[in-house]
């Protein structure tokens, strides 16, 4: 029984992290300003912009607006949905007593956010160059932190009598 409250508890809290970070975007994912400087034979060119800031949903509506719909949607399935019917199944899918149902919670378990948490790490990487400079912020941490304790927990959870 200890073990049913621990997987709880866990995955409560990683529920929490993700909620502050992704539906509410109440912390920055990270911060990036351009930074440029060119030694021209007669002069120097140096250009540096205002930091600019990078939330969930905001970046969500930035990536749609500039016509990357697609990756939007997929975001938004993988980042958003696809962890919030986990979280409600790992709440509530004790009642469901359905085989089917609990194979597709695990095939979604697999899919949701790990792999685009991943993806947009090394997005971050890859657009670290000599122009380009990026700050990661608490949302990042904490939304690092949600897919971690999401993991943990999952490897605690009891094992369903289905």
């Amino acid at each position: 029984m200890s073990r049913n409250y621990l997987y709880l508890g866990i995955q409560l809290l990683a529920f929490v992290l993700w909620c502050l970070v992704v539906p509410l975007s109440l912390y920055d994912l990270f911060s990036s300003r351009v930074e440029v400087s060119v030694d021209l034979i007669i002069t120097t060119y140096e250009h540096t912009s205002d930091w600019e800031y990078f939330d969930y949903i905001g970046s969500i509506k930035d990536l749609y607006n500039s016509g990357n719909r697609t990756v939007s949607i997929l975001l938004v399935l993988f980042v958003f949905v696809g962890p919030l019917l986990k979280y409600l199944y790992g709440f509530f899918g004790s009642r469901i007593q359905n085989i089917s149902v609990e194979r597709f919670m695990q095939f979604l378990a697999r899919l949701a956010f790990v792999d685009v948490f991943l993806i947009s790490i090394l997005l971050l990487l890859a657009y670290k160059t000599d122009y380009l400079v990026t700050r990661p912020h608490a949302g990042l941490y904490l939304l690092a932190a949600s897919v971690l304790l999401s993991y943990i927990g999952g490897l605690l959870k009891p094992k369903s009598e289905v």
